[in-house]
């Protein structure tokens, strides 16, 4: 998909924000590090929820099998502390 940088941003703006406050895990980020790449950021939300179900513990590995920039995994890191 090869949309303008003007195009992305008319289109983020239409997207309605999560309840930050449902999300702690998440304040250090800003809206534009959730919703930058498109759609990647925001995925970060779904990250939270499957964290929590998953109930990771410190010093527990997670293996990311997934495509993309780990931002998922890099998420979780900093959130738990897991490797």
């Amino acid at each position: 998909m090869n949309r303008s940088n003007d195009e992305i941003q008319r289109i983020l703006s239409t997207f309605r924000s999560p309840d930050r406050a449902a999300y702690p895990e998440l304040q250090e980020y800003s809206r534009n590090d959730l919703y930058r790449d498109f759609f990647g950021g925001v995925g970060l939300y779904l990250a939270i929820k499957m964290l929590r179900t998953l109930r990771l513990q410190p010093g527990q590995m997670v293996l990311d099998l997934g495509c993309g920039k780990g931002e998922t995994s890099f998420s979780w890191s900093n959130t738990m502390g897991c490797k």
